[in-house]
């Protein structure tokens, strides 16, 4: 699938490294950077996540799709992310 230039890739299961303390109102995906540490995979958002704060599209590789109606998102918590064309993260 294409999503602006970077071609969307299967989906993947990463443990998440921070949170989302509240209930998303509405259906969204959010930007997130997943990387490969120590044998195992995380995700993380960004530290200004904000869709109005364009810097927070850099350093960004994934997309976490957030359903209406779900949430919150505790550290530690397996979820489903969307890599963007980044082959430095599948190792």
């Amino acid at each position: 699938m294409w999503f602006g230039d970077y071609i969307l890739s299967e989906k993947y299961s990463f443990k998440l490294e921070s949170e989302i303390s509240k209930v998303s109102s509405q259906n969204r995906f959010v930007r997130v950077n997943t990387y490969y540490k120590d044998g195992k995979y995380y995700t993380k958002f960004p530290d200004k996540h904000s869709s109005g704060v364009l810097s927070s599209l850099s350093g960004t590789n994934s997309l976490f799709y957030i359903p209406s109606g779900t949430g919150p998102y505790k550290e530690g918590q397996k979820i489903t992310v969307q890599l963007l064309n980044y082959s430095e993260v599948l190792k």
